[in-house]
């Protein structure tokens, strides 16, 4: 289930440019079930020893000015912002508890929430593949030692890992969501360049992620899985979220 959400600020909104984890906190504060809210930030849902939380949210999208020397980004007018997750129960909560507040916090300023809607599995298409594109960068990486040192590397979709890795990634989600091991979905890029390269920041670290449209192929369950759980890692945290931009077959 995904949540829409249509915001103003009337003074206007400034925000540090790395703010997904202040969303991610919003998130988290706003639902009103404890024992959802701990599942969802202490637990997930597990394969092996990984946890995947199962849901992603959007970048602000709206009339914006960046400030590089302050590292801030000021938006104008009304910003949208998407939540989207496997959890039905947890998008119904977050879309009752913004109803019934109408304003958001967000870095010091009182957001009004203007409009809420929400959207079902019913509502995408039955069939495949998939065009998408990127409403918050989609990142995947592999962690090396070097000099015995940690080291993340981050994959670029001209790599055949940025696939691989991908597909690895939403197959353990799957399978930790409904137990089912033999998960057939894949992914290639389609439209992505250079100026799709997305720096962030999350809690200080730099992430490296990728806008972009791309083909998604796999049965209708396991690409509207991957629909509202999010694409690639570090989804919990802001990234790998896009939206449908078609469903016939893409030609090469």
């Amino acid at each position: 289930m995904r949540l829409k959400l249509v915001l103003s600020s009337p003074n206007g909104l400034e925000l540090p440019l790395g703010y997904q984890q202040m969303l991610q906190g919003i998130i988290y504060r706003t639902l009103s079930n404890p024992d959802l809210a701990e599942f969802m930030h202490d637990e997930g849902f597990f394969y092996g020893k990984r946890s995947y939380k199962l849901f992603t949210f959007s970048q602000l999208r709206g009339k914006s000015t960046v400030d590089k020397r302050r590292a801030t980004i000021a938006f104008r007018g009304t910003v949208t912002w998407e939540i989207s997750s496997v959890i039905t129960e947890m998008i119904e909560d977050l879309a009752v508890q913004f109803l019934l507040s109408s304003y958001i916090e967000m870095n010091g300023h009182r957001v009004r929430v203007l409009q809420v809607s929400t959207e079902r599995e019913e509502q995408l298409p039955s069939t495949g593949p998939w065009l998408v594109q990127m409403i918050s960068p989609v990142t995947v990486y592999q962690t090396e030692l070097r000099d015995e040192r940690k080291y993340t590397k981050y994959m670029e979709p001209s790599e055949p890992l940025f696939a691989e890795l991908i597909t690895q990634n939403m197959q353990r989600k799957y399978c930790a969501f409904t137990g089912e091991k033999d998960v057939d979905f894949s992914i290639r890029p389609v439209q992505v360049s250079t100026q799709d390269k997305v720096l962030t920041y999350y809690k200080k670290f730099l992430i490296v992620g990728w806008k972009g449209i791309y083909e998604l192929s796999g049965p209708a369950d396991v690409l509207a899985f991957s629909y509202f759980a999010g694409l690639g890692s570090k989804a919990s945290q802001g990234y790998g979220m896009y939206r449908l931009i078609g469903s016939e077959k893409t030609k090469t």
